[in-house]
């Protein structure tokens, strides 16, 4: 009676254990899955190449970062174009800006091309106006609206705006 009262027990925490785990989404791109992470940090980071990685951050360098995204010298220096530390359960799945440019040019620097009639360019498709309407973050040539959309950090703040 007892060792079945006590092997309940052992099995409940376990239960209990296991289903309070801090986890993390692991993989590439669109292909994630949910992994149980020991360090207590998520982290996602789009590369330069604009493929994206989900992983359990056990190299501590979320920790340095804090929570949030960053897209610094640093990190471009490591191969990204940007970074995103957080540490809440299944907090890496990625943003809306960042599904907005999977979507427009899955993350990559795609030229221009029509889009209902409207010229649009770059990481996340940017016509003309939407760039004047964003308060011109690459300066108002006539072709710099083109050459904001086709740089990640400069159309990521136009549609940031």
């Amino acid at each position: 009676m007892i060792a079945s009262l006590l092997w309940f027990i052992a099995l409940m925490v376990t239960i209990t254990t296991y289903s309070m785990a801090f986890q993390c989404y692991i993989g590439h791109n669109e292909s994630r899955e949910e992994m149980t992470c020991s360090s207590g940090w998520c982290f996602n980071g789009t590369l330069s190449s604009g493929d994206v990685i989900y992983i359990c951050d056990s190299s501590g360098t979320c920790p340095l970062f804090g929570k949030g995204c960053h897209d610094d010298q640093v990190v471009q220096k490591a191969g990204f174009k940007s970074v995103c530390c957080c540490n809440t359960n299944l907090c890496n799945k990625g943003n809306c800006l960042h599904s907005i440019c999977l979507h427009e040019s899955g993350c990559k620097p795609s030229g221009c091309r029509m889009d209902n009639g409207t010229l649009s360019c770059g990481y996340y498709q940017i016509n003309k106006a939407y760039y004047e309407d964003c308060g011109q973050p690459g300066g108002k040539g006539e072709e710099a609206w083109k050459e904001c959309s086709d740089d990640y950090n400069c159309a990521t703040t136009c549609v940031q705006a």
